[in-house]
Parts: structure tokens; sequence; C-alpha cells
């Protein structure tokens, strides 16, 4: 899936077929997705990929490279890392030996994910 691909587009929900092996940077910025599941081809997402959803599920395959800020900004962990947050998708995936699985959180406010 390439660069900003579906970013802006309000989606609710999307179905990422088997077939792709990459998501490109931006590609689903700025939706409504509250939950995605990676299929076990995808070999990397790109750079802020799912920035501005409210995501609150992510089922992911073993061993993906999510590009730093794939699915939060800096700017959203450093405050979060003020107010005593640590957790953000793409370290509970990485504390978690990139293993797939399914990764919630309570709610899109919530920045825990387990």
């Amino acid at each position: 899936i390439g660069n900003l691909a579906f970013s802006g587009n309000q989606l609710a929900s999307v179905v990422i077929p088997n077939s792709v092996t990459s998501i490109g940077d931006w590609a689903f910025f700025d939706n409504r997705l509250t939950s995605v599941v990676i299929p076990n081809n995808v070999a990397s997402i790109g750079w802020r990929a799912f920035v501005g959803n409210q995501l609150t599920s992510v089922v992911i395959g073993k061993n993906v490279n999510i590009v730093n800020e794939a699915f939060s900004s800096t700017l959203e962990k450093e405050a979060w890392s003020l107010k005593g947050y640590i957790s953000y998708f793409e370290d509970a995936y990485n504390r978690n030996g990139k293993k797939a699985g399914t990764y919630t959180r309570p709610d899109a406010k919530s920045k825990k994910w387990t």
C-alpha cells in the first residue's frame, strides 16, 4: 500500500488483503479506524501510517518492522511521557518480542497497550 494511499478519507474500517507486504508512510493517516488487522505477509509499516485514528485493537503478525511513529507521533509520545504514560503501540509490540497477536487498549484516549 503506497504512501498517502488512503490518507484523510474518513475510513471507519479497512480490510488489508493478504497480498500486501508493506504499508507506506501516511497510508491510513487521519481516518476513523478503531481496529485494524495487519496480515502476516506485511513485513513493514511506514512512518505515521496509522496516526490520526482512534485505534483500540491491532491484530498483527510476527516480526513486522514498524517505523518509529507509525501509530503515534513524537509530540503525542512526549505529551504522554510527561503525564506518566510510557506505553504506546510500537513499544508494546517491541517489548513483547514482536510476537503475533491482538494488542488492545481500553479506549482511544488510553495510551496503555497490552
